[in-house]
């Protein structure tokens, strides 16, 4: 825009830092990956040059890197054990947010047996998303003493070492003994 009194903008020009100047007739469109600096002015029909001017932005389509070091993947953890979380999420643009299911350095879910998955969430500045699970197991204790006594053991009435007898057609309930890393029984 010129100034009110003015003769109107005669031209815009815009370039490259150390390229030749273009005319500017139509908005301008970027999708190349990349920082870039447009250098830009305009003249008026008095021929009046305004002062050089420039702009700067990015366009980040990378998403964020996720490196997971705990829970290592299919790794297999016994139930209650103390296992830290321990993660970091990277881009070159920043990162804007980086959630696990815990928090980095807090224990992660070992309260239950079976398979379980630990997630992180990236999104970095631009807004890309990376989302990495990592799959690990967790167990009962598969030997030492549960409550000063054998742990991962078959209890009575089946005898541990093979022996008991029982009515054919007879219902026998089977326990077991199993503990958490602490010895506890479960």
């Amino acid at each position: 825009l010129d100034n009110e009194d003015g003769l109107g903008v005669e031209f815009t020009a815009w370039g490259y830092e150390n390229q030749q100047w273009q005319s500017y007739s139509s908005p301008l469109s970027f999708s190349e990956e990349g920082n870039y600096r447009i250098f830009f002015y305009s003249q008026d029909k008095d021929e009046n040059i305004e002062e050089i001017k420039s702009v700067e932005f990015s366009i980040d389509k990378t998403p964020p890197l996720i490196n997971i070091a705990s829970p290592q993947e299919d790794a297999i953890y016994t139930l209650n054990q103390n296992v830290a979380a321990n993660y970091e999420c990277l881009d070159e643009s920043g990162i804007q947010s980086c959630v696990g299911d815990v928090e980095n350095n807090q224990s992660i879910n070992t309260q239950s047996a079976g398979l379980l998955i630990f997630k992180v969430k990236a999104v970095d500045t631009a807004g890309n998303i990376t989302v990495k699970e990592i799959p690990y197991k967790v167990q009962y204790q598969s030997a030492g003493l549960c409550n000063g006594e054998p742990g991962h053991v078959i209890l009575q009435p089946i005898n541990s070492d093979g022996t008991s007898i029982f009515k054919q057609g007879s219902t026998v309930p089977a326990k077991f003994r199993v503990c958490d890393v602490n010895g506890n029984p479960v």
